[in-house]
């Protein structure tokens, strides 16, 4: 960036790098986590209160897991998108 707002943004160029890197960091580690948590305890919860939730819990959770092994199935391929994505944000 050039001008005033290049000059301002200068000495902040890490900052966004870094908040990219944090988000990353939780969103591959944290959020599969809690999401796991929420469901497990969504079905325990869901058993007896409506006809066939147990059911649809049960379902996403299945549904949750197998595209949670998709994407972490071809590790090579998704460590080079993130590497991409990485390699994007700190061009901008």
């Amino acid at each position: 960036m050039g001008g005033v707002v290049g000059r301002l943004f200068r000495e902040y160029r890490g900052d966004p790098v870094l908040a990219v890197l944090c988000v990353a960091c939780v969103s591959l580690t944290m959020t599969p986590m809690i999401a796991r948590g929420l469901l497990q305890a969504a079905g325990r919860e869901a058993a007896g209160r409506v006809p066939g939730e147990r059911a649809s819990v049960q379902w996403d959770a299945r549904e949750y897991e197998a595209s949670l092994s998709w994407g972490l199935r071809p590790r090579p391929l998704m460590m080079l998108i993130l590497g991409r994505d990485h390699s994007a944000n700190y061009c901008l």
